[in-house]
């Protein structure tokens, strides 16, 4: 196997943290999207492991044809929110099986935070808001974790740090929620 292998601890965190904002979605997904969301993340993990290799060429071409095709067909339409966030979803599972360079892993991270803000699409309750915050932290956290040394690479330390830095900036998002306009 070639390419670059991301380290274990941040590998957990941003699959922890998919696994985290695709769980609200799965009452408004098809069957398989799920599906295809547990394998890929197997795959992803079996890849780490040595045990699989990387999806050549055409199967990841298969798999994105597949799956956008499934989509307005399990939906028969592609108008819409449910099928753009079902769709926004299948693009982030299958995201994983190409991760094999840092960038890809911060492809993977924004999408991770695009995905958590639909969230607020369906629901705008407080409980759902703690539960997005607690989500956002760990994406942050991931991200932390792409850009630390081996020598401070402490799971733990890297969701304090992501939970600091989000705290630092709530100052900044209550100005911006009180001086941004608000639209009818």
């Amino acid at each position: 196997m070639t390419g670059y292998q991301i380290p274990r601890n941040r590998l957990a965190w941003l699959l922890v943290a998919q696994i985290a904002v695709i769980a609200p979605h799965v009452t408004r997904l098809p069957i398989w999207v799920v599906a295809v969301g547990i394998a890929c993340i197997a795959w992803r993990v079996l890849v780490y492991q040595g045990r699989w290799n990387y999806p050549g060429r055409w199967t990841k071409v298969l798999l994105v044809l597949g799956g956008m095709m499934a989509v307005p067909f399990g939906y028969r339409t592609i108008l819409g929110l449910e099928p753009a966030v079902a769709l926004l979803i299948v693009a982030y599972v299958l995201k994983l099986l190409e991760m094999q360079k840092k960038r890809d892993a911060y492809i993977v991270v924004l999408l991770g935070y695009f995905v958590a803000m639909t969230e607020f699409l369906f629901f705008q309750s407080i409980p759902w808001t703690l539960y997005i915050l607690a989500v956002v932290t760990m994406i942050t956290a991931g991200l932390i974790g792409l850009n630390q040394t081996r020598t401070h690479a402490r799971p733990w330390l890297t969701f304090k740090t992501a939970s600091v830095l989000l705290a630092q900036s709530v100052p900044l998002m209550i100005v911006l929620f009180l001086l941004f306009p608000r639209l009818p």
